[in-house]
């Protein structure tokens, strides 16, 4: 499957942007860009900052829709090229990982 938008398939190869997921993947793993993402929600975001966050009502965010139901899909590499990719939890991003995730493309 690869680090790419499940909806648009907008990916991390040429030109590479952030994705999200559903906290909760109770439907299965779904990836969206952030196009995606406000659409999957029906919330309308004007922008993002560089680092992936936008003004919510309680302040800078990550996340995006009611309750922080999408958060940043920030992988966890595998060496094992048939284990593929899994994902951290929702404020479980150590810091290396993280920083990798913010300073992909927005859009």
């Amino acid at each position: 499957m690869g680090y790419t938008c499940s909806n648009c398939k907008e990916s991390d190869v040429k030109p590479g942007v952030k994705l999200w997921r559903h906290r909760r993947d109770e439907k299965g793993l779904q990836l969206l860009c952030f196009k995606c993402a406000k659409e999957d929600q029906g919330v309308k975001i004007a922008k993002l900052k560089r680092d992936g966050t936008h003004k919510s009502a309680h302040g800078f965010t990550d996340q995006i829709g009611s309750g922080g139901e999408l958060i940043p899909a920030i992988p966890i590499l595998y060496t094992r090229k048939d284990e593929g990719y899994s994902y951290y939890a929702v404020n479980d991003f150590p810091s290396k990982p993280y920083t990798w995730w913010q300073r992909l493309p927005s859009e």
